[in-house]
């Protein structure tokens, strides 16, 4: 049972990270944290919803198309293909309305229903790649 709602939870997250500041608090712990390419991205709630909202900003109509998920006990991964158009800067690159699509894998810890840590990999340069 668990495993089938893990899933539930992430593709709900994928739903709202952007979008939808009240219901990511309401999935993730207060001191989620976001990991990418061994830093961090964001460390509790509050950055992860500015971070969110940043993204945003510069993809307002980003999906997350997602082809597989996989969950055990208190861990799912996910993968999905991102796409959308750049509409604002974004890494130092002027918005010019261009489409991106890229392929993405994302692990999440999750405890007690809600979402802890998450771990995104995707081809970076390729996403820059298509906005320039």
């Amino acid at each position: 049972m668990d495993s089938i709602n893990n899933k539930q939870l992430v593709r709900s997250f994928l739903k709202v990270f952007f979008k939808d500041s009240e219901q990511l608090r309401m999935l993730c712990v207060p001191s989620v944290k976001l990991h990418f390419r061994g830093g961090l991205l964001a460390d509790g709630i509050e950055e992860l919803v500015k971070f969110g909202q940043q993204q945003n900003k510069c993809f307002p109509d980003i999906e997350f198309n997602v082809q597989h998920v996989i969950a055990e006990r208190d861990a799912a991964a996910v993968r999905l293909t991102q796409s959308g158009h750049h509409r604002h800067l974004w890494n130092g690159i002027s918005a010019q309305g261009y489409a991106f699509e890229v392929d993405e894998m994302v692990f999440f810890e999750i405890k007690d229903h809600r979402i802890v840590q998450i771990w995104p990999m995707l081809d970076l340069e390729l996403k820059r790649a298509q906005l320039t």
